[in-house]
């Protein structure tokens, strides 16, 4: 499957293929999160706690 971008990757792993924690907060998780977590902003935002293979870096539209 495609991978989901991500504007601020946290930590990583140390593979050659990297997965790593987004820190991006958005209006749902990507298909294929294994931990989402609600973000309390004023609106419902969530955050993937999961390692994850992403394009980090890539702006997110």
């Amino acid at each position: 499957g495609r991978r989901p971008c991500c504007n601020e990757c946290g930590i990583c792993d140390r593979s050659l293929d990297p997965m790593c924690i987004c820190e991006d907060l958005v209006p749902q998780c990507h298909e294929g999160c294994q931990a989402c977590e609600e973000v309390d902003t004023g609106t419902p935002m969530y955050q993937c706690r999961s390692f994850e293979y992403y394009h980090c870096g890539t702006p997110c539209l």
